[in-house]
Formats: C-alpha cells, structure tokens, sequence
C-alpha cells in the first residue's frame, strides 16, 4: 500500500503543500487536515498544491481537492495546483476540471 506524504512550507501568505504518493480514498483525509490547517491560519491568502511527486489520483481524490478549493475560497483564499504529471493530469482533464484549477489542458487518449 503506497500513502501520501505531504510536505508543508510557508512563505509569506502563500501555503506550498508538497505531495509525494498516492491521492486516494485511503489519503485524502492527509491532505485535507494539511490544507484545513494552512487555511485556518489568517494570514494564508494562497495555497499551492505541489502535485510534482504525485503518481495516483482517483475521483475520491478529485473530491477532496473541489472541497479544499472550496475551503479556501470561502476563506478568501485562492488555491493553486502546480507541476501536474501526466497520470493525474489525465484524470483532472477527464473529469473536466482543467479551469476549475487552473491549469493547462492535457491530452485525454
């Protein structure tokens, strides 16, 4: 059983979370007390999801993000998803969510 591993850094208002792993039902829960704690800090006006180290991502794993963006936009807060590899990237642009998390289109075959 591959986990998640998520790594934390602050500079300034923005929040970088650094994953590494798999985004799965088994791990979502890491990652959203991860960002729920970045996010409650006041001073955080941005939250950067690092998805670099990324291998798996499922559509329990998609929910949790659209709750995080959700948190965070509630908050005043803008998230940001950043160095998306293919596999993950794949499932973002099936499920339709490019723009919804900023980011570039990627093929789908």
């Amino acid at each position: 059983m591959a986990g998640l591993t998520v790594r934390a850094e602050r500079q300034g208002s923005r929040a970088l979370l650094d994953l590494s792993g798999e985004l799965d039902l088994a791990t979502i829960s890491k990652l959203r007390d991860q960002a729920t704690g970045q996010l409650d800090d006041v001073g955080v006006r941005e939250l950067v999801l690092d998805f670099a180290g990324l291998t798996f991502l499922d559509s329990s794993g998609l929910g949790a993000l659209l709750q995080i963006r959700g948190d965070a936009i509630s908050r005043g807060a803008k998230l940001a998803i950043v160095n998306v590899p293919a596999a993950p990237a794949r499932v973002i642009a099936i499920a339709g969510l490019n723009s919804t998390f900023g980011i570039g289109d990627a093929p789908v075959s």
